[in-house]
């Protein structure tokens, strides 16, 4: 589905996550 791949685009990896609830 093209709609998931900008989807996964915006959403960052789980690394840079941590990093910013840090």
């Amino acid at each position: 589905m093209p709609s998931q791949s900008p989807f996964l685009i915006l959403a960052p990896p789980p690394r840079s996550k941590g990093q910013a609830n840090r």
